[in-house]
């Protein structure tokens, strides 16, 4: 499965992401986070993960040498540190070949996945290839962005499913082909969205997406829309639990913690 996961800054994408990684670790053989600003040190300290800091130079790591990287773990936190955007394509490269080859299957989360896979210009054919061949080969693959303009449409066009919250504008966002409800219903400039379906009303109430905050303007709880084609969910993160702390055919589904 390839999941769209993505929201505005400020919407809790990291948060709710790390409700996604709690409640698929125990169905694949290893979880790897592939971390651009170090937000999920709170998985690693319940054990879900193992810290990976990755350098330039890290860009270098073969294939066979990840394979060794992965075995025995549940999973990998892989901490960007200092690498240029082309470095960072480069070290996913390599490890997608390198997990390929292994009888394993991965539940794979890659934050800000548009420096992986930009709208505008290229990167490695093995990260294409991720998204459209790999996915149904035990891969469960989570690319996490914030605007739709910034990421791949080719990538955009092989998601089968979506988890999205608030956004400033839902340009691009009709590339989700699993999207068959009012797209406003996302905007943040707006309270209401007539003729939305039941399935997302509140109390019977056509609301847009809300989102709680403190008294410190964070945070606190968001709500956000799952669809897969099948079914739509409207969902409530305050309603999400985890253990872990958030500090800033025979293809494997992706389940979700609601």
């Amino acid at each position: 499965m390839n999941l769209a996961f993505a929201a505005q800054t400020g919407w809790g994408k990291t948060y709710v992401s790390h409700s996604y990684i709690e409640q698929n670790a125990a169905d694949y053989d290893v979880t790897i986070v592939l971390d651009y600003k170090d937000e999920y040190s709170g998985l690693v300290e319940t054990g879900y993960l193992k810290r990976m800091t990755a350098p330039r130079g890290s860009e270098n790591i073969t294939p066979k040498t990840w394979q060794g990287l992965v075995t025995g773990v549940p999973g990998l936190q892989i901490v960007r540190h200092g690498m240029t955007d082309e470095q960072w394509q480069q070290l996913l490269a390599n490890l997608i070949v390198g997990l390929e080859q292994m009888d394993l299957s991965v539940f794979l989360v890659l934050d800000e996945a548009h420096r992986f896979a930009p709208q505008s210009g290229s990167y490695p054919e093995e990260i294409s290839t991720l998204a459209t061949t790999y996915h149904g080969d035990g891969f469960g693959v989570c690319w996490m962005f914030q605007r739709f303009a910034k990421l791949d449409k080719d990538v955009l066009s092989c998601c089968t499913a979506s988890m999205l919250g608030g956004f400033q504008t839902t340009n691009d966002i009709d590339q989700l082909d699993t999207i068959e409800y009012d797209a406003d219903v996302h905007l943040e400039t707006r309270t209401r969205v007539p003729h939305l379906p039941d399935d997302l009303l509140v109390d019977g109430e056509p609301l847009a997406l809300r989102r709680w905050l403190d008294n410190d303007e964070k945070t606190i709880g968001s709500e956000w829309i799952y669809t897969d084609g099948k079914s739509t969910q409207r969902l409530d993160s305050r309603n999400f639990e985890m253990e872990s702390r958030h500090y800033g055919s025979d293809r494997k589904q992706i389940k979700h913690p609601f």
